[in-house]
């Protein structure tokens, strides 16, 4: 039924914002037709992105809607919650102000000194080989870069003393800000202009960039404090990884246009 939806264009799907292990709300819709009649209350306490609740909506049902992700819920009211004809407009402008000030370190260098925007970057874990204590990334070296996708290599050697490693035989990196990272790919442009590469000095240098503009801006982000002993921050390990506060989920990067929206200075 899914792919039949699908090859008939599927407009809900096409339209709505990305989440993974996203179900199309057609789908969901037959169900509720199915199982409950009109007026009826739906309660879903893994919504996900909330389409059932845009299924329910859709054929006359009330639906109640819930989850222990915080971005799930959230993208769960904004997508069934109405916000006004001028709501577009405004978030067009906050875009556009935002590009404006923040746009380029969201941007990579190409030959030819043009800046094109970036499709995403890589980090990756930094590991020490127990033979000369070298610290190298685990990307490329431990692992096998399949385009979009990589594999963990059974047997790899260190980029140092050449010594033959496996995943179990290194450690990663500590810091007192948590796993130690390196930025090591970029992935920017469409089409024929696609860039698919190693980072360079320059996209490294951006996020240091972007971090200097965060403390120095004076803008406001929240800093709640992360309880270690709740249940979800156990699940998540956050003590771990040095996760104490709510403002660490997100990059410096995303922080300053979170920040910006929140200030409604656009």
């Amino acid at each position: 039924r899914l792919r039949r939806w699908r090859q008939k264009g599927g407009s809900a799907e096409k339209s709505s914002r990305r989440y993974h292990t996203k179900v199309p709300p057609a789908i969901i819709r037959n169900l509720l037709e199915h199982y409950t009649k009109p007026g009826d209350t739906v309660l879903d306490i893994f919504c996900g992105s909330g389409m059932t609740g845009v299924a329910a909506r859709e054929i006359g049902r009330n639906a109640i809607l819930g989850d222990l992700s915080p971005i799930a819920t959230y993208i769960s009211y904004l997508g069934n919650n109405y916000f006004g004809e001028g709501a577009a407009t405004v978030m067009e402008k906050i875009i556009r102000g935002s590009e404006a000030v923040f746009g380029k370190y969201y941007k990579t260098e190409v030959p030819g000194g043009m800046k094109v925007p970036v499709n995403y970057f890589v980090w990756s874990d930094v590991f020490t080989c127990p033979v000369c204590g070298y610290e190298f990334p685990i990307f490329p070296y431990g692992v096998i870069h399949h385009g979009n996708k990589v594999e963990t290599r059974k047997q790899f050697n260190c980029p140092s003393c050449d010594a033959d490693l496996i995943i179990r035989k290194v450690q990663r990196v500590l810091t007192t800000e948590g796993k130690k990272k390196k930025l090591v790919w970029v992935n920017a442009g469409s089409g024929k202009g696609r860039v698919n590469r190693e980072a360079t000095t320059k996209d490294a240098a951006l996020f240091e960039d972007a971090k200097y503009a965060l403390h120095t801006s004076g803008l406001f982000f929240p800093k709640d404090a992360i309880d270690p002993d709740r249940y979800s921050a156990k699940l998540a390990q956050l003590g771990n990884k040095r996760i104490d506060d709510i403002s660490k989920f997100l990059s410096e990067r995303n922080l300053l246009i979170a920040s910006l929206v929140g200030a409604k200075t656009v």
